[in-house]
């Protein structure tokens, strides 16, 4: 009996001392990537300062390009992750300021993200790996996330359970350096296609009174003395309900509302997403017009 006990412990203590090791090494590995997302590029790369850099969901991933701002002189990264929510852009900020890196402006897509607080959990299992390590991570889901003690301390754990996102794939395909698509132009993902005209998007008929992850966002800017520029970014013409950016810009005063700036079908990938030539429209004039930058080639 003593022996079977002695062979359980032994086993027991075995299988904790591999997930403790498994856990370091995965920990290791995202720690030292910048290639994969774009939680990694700011949380690993190296400290920079910006001119501008770009925070929102998939319509500002999609739409605003980099390469055009650098052609003017501009040193800008896109931010913008399919899928994200303002919860994510709080806390993406927080690392970037906490991380050394610097900035004069944040142009910030904030539409339909404003009605919901809610974390996006394809984009937060990116943050994960640093839960452990990370006070400003772990602080900020603390109420977003079920057992979080559980899945920053208990060894291997936030491994196993969001392993399709964390897992042994991703990890292989860290380690052997592929980059991601967004890798090589500075966060800017390009749509190809053009809009189907028979599908109508309907906008929210509802109006959130507040967000407290945008007003997180404006205190942060507030505290590094940056300007911060919201923005609607554009809707094909087929869009119901479009009296929802009056609302929206009665929440937020200060928005640029860029909802009507492009009316061709042509420059639409889909209604809420501008294609490449779309996008080239619109960070063209979103250069000229923050920038005050007149010269761009067409």
């Amino acid at each position: 009996m003593n022996k079977f006990i002695k062979t359980i412990v032994v086993y027991v203590m075995l299988t904790l001392l591999s997930m403790l090791a498994l856990d370091g090494l995965y920990t290791f590995v995202y720690s030292n990537s910048v290639a994969r997302n774009k939680v990694q590029y700011a949380m690993n790369a190296s400290p920079k300062h910006y001119d501008a850099i770009i925070l929102g969901s998939s319509r500002a991933e999609n739409h605003l390009i980099p390469e055009m701002f650098h052609k003017s002189g501009l040193n800008v990264y896109n931010f913008g992750m399919s899928g994200g929510s303002l919860c994510e852009d709080s806390l993406l900020l927080k690392l970037f300021f906490e991380k050394g890196n610097t900035t004069d402006k944040i142009i910030l897509q904030v539409d339909l993200q404003f009605l919901s607080e809610a974390s996006a959990e394809g984009i937060q299992a990116e943050f994960l790996p640093y839960l452990a390590t990370n006070k400003t991570i772990y602080h900020h889901y603390q109420d977003k996330i079920e057992n979080e003690f559980g899945l920053a301390y208990f060894p291997f754990y936030r491994y196993c359970k969001l392993d399709s996102k964390i897992g042994l794939r991703e990890l292989v395909i860290t380690l052997m350096k592929k980059k991601a698509k967004f890798y090589k132009t500075n966060g800017f993902v390009p749509l190809d296609g053009t809009l189907n005209t028979n599908l109508r998007q309907d906008l929210p008929k509802v109006m959130a009174s507040k967000n407290k992850y945008y007003d997180e966002i404006v205190a942060i800017s507030k505290i590094n003395k940056v300007q911060l520029i919201p923005f609607i970014a554009p809707f094909c013409k087929y869009a119901n309900n479009r009296d929802f950016f009056s609302k929206l810009n009665h929440r937020i005063p200060e928005l640029h509302d860029y909802s009507n700036f492009i009316k061709e079908d042509s420059l639409f990938a889909t209604c809420g997403h501008l294609n490449k030539k779309g996008a080239a429209v619109f960070t063209r004039m979103i250069v000229e017009q923050l920038f005050g930058i007149n010269n761009m080639e067409k």
